[in-house]
C-alpha cells in the first residue's frame, strides 16, 4: 500500500514552488534544527556554587538589629548645666543714646554696667541701684518723629475766558473798524441792526453772525446757514469779507472778520445785552 501525504501539505509545497520559496523554506527548517544542537554543544557547564559560611551566617542572624549605645547630647542634665543661671528680676542690658542720637548697641554680656544711683542717661532713663543691687531703670520712652508730611499741591487755578472780535463794518466806501466787539452786539450799529455777533465756533476759529431779516441779499465770503438762498446765520474765518443789500435805507454795507481774541474774565463769562 502506497502512502499518499496530505492535501494541503501537497497545496504548500506546490504554492511555494511556484512563488521560488521552496529552497528558502527547506533552508530555514534545517536552521532550526541545526542551530540549537550546536549552542547546546559549545555551552561550558556553569561553575558549581560556593558553599555558604554557616558560621558567618549564624553571626549576623544572632547580631542585635537595634543599637543600644547612650548618646550624650540627649542627656538633658548634662544641657542644663552648662547654661549660666540668670536672675530674672535683674536687667541684663540698658539702652542708652550715642552723640549722633541713635540708640547705642545694648550690653548683652548678662553684666550690668556700672551707673551711679540716681543719674540719668541721654535716652531719658534713669537709672538706679536697688537694696539688692540690681540695676533698675525708668523714664519715658525714646520715639522716633515722624516724617514730614509732602506739602499739598496747590489748587488748581480756574480761568473764564471770553471771545471778542475785531472788524471793519459800515457803508460802502465809509467803513470803521471796530474791536473787541462783545456777543450780541449789533453791527453797524442799534440804530442800523444788519448783523449781530453771536459767538465763535468750538475750535474758536470762526465767528457766527445772525442776519437781519431787512437784509435783501448778501454776497462773499463765509458760509450762510441754513442754505445758501436763505442766509439767516452766517459763519466767517478770519479775512472773509461780506456784502449785505439793506432796503430800510437802501444802503449796501460791508463786513469784514479781522481777528478773534480771547479775553480772559475775572468771573464766569455772561452774556451782556447791547
Amino acid at each position: 500500500m502506497r502512502l499518499q501525504p496530505p492535501k494541503f501539505l501537497l497545496d504548500v509545497l506546490r504554492d511555494l514552488r511556484d512563488r521560488r520559496l521552496l529552497i528558502p523554506a527547506v533552508a530555514l527548517l534545517a536552521s532550526l534544527v541545526a542551530v540549537p544542537t550546536l549552542l547546546s554543544r559549545s555551552a561550558p557547564p556553569p561553575p558549581p556554587a560556593p558553599e555558604a559560611d554557616t558560621g558567618a551566617v549564624e553571626a549576623i542572624a544572632t547580631e542585635p538589629a537595634v543599637l543600644t549605645d547612650e548618646v550624650s547630647v540627649r542627656d538633658y542634665k548634662r544641657r542644663l548645666n552648662q547654661l549660666k543661671s540668670k536672675n530674672p528680676f535683674q536687667e541684663h542690658f540698658t539702652l542708652k543714646l550715642t552723640d549722633g542720637g541713635g540708640l547705642a548697641t545694648p550690653n548683652l554680656a548678662g553684666e550690668p554696667e556700672p551707673v551711679s544711683s540716681g543719674t540719668s542717661t541721654g535716652s531719658g532713663f534713669t537709672t538706679s541701684t536697688d537694696s539688692s543691687g540690681s540695676t533698675v531703670s525708668s523714664g519715658s520712652t525714646v520715639s522716633s518723629a515722624p516724617p514730614a508730611s509732602e506739602p499739598k499741591p496747590p489748587p488748581p487755578e480756574v480761568r473764564y475766558l471770553s471771545h471778542r472780535i475785531d472788524v471793519s463794518v459800515g457803508p460802502v466806501g465809509a467803513v470803521e473798524t471796530r474791536d473787541n466787539v462783545r456777543q450780541l452786539k449789533l453791527l453797524p450799529s442799534n440804530a442800523t441792526p444788519v448783523v449781530a455777533f453771536v459767538g465763535v465756533t468750538e475750535n474758536a476759529r470762526k465767528a457766527v453772525f445772525l442776519v437781519s431779516d431787512d437784509v435783501a441779499s448778501t454776497a462773499g465770503g463765509g458760509v450762510c446757514f441754513p442754505s445758501p438762498g436763505s442766509c439767516d446765520y452766517l459763519v466767517m474765518r478770519e479775512g472773509d469779507v461780506r456784502t449785505f443789500d439793506y432796503p430800510p435805507d437802501a444802503t449796501t454795507y460791508r463786513l469784514k472778520l479781522r481777528r478773534i481774541n480771547a479775553v480772559e474774565m475775572k468771573n464766569a463769562p455772561g452774556v451782556s445785552l447791547p
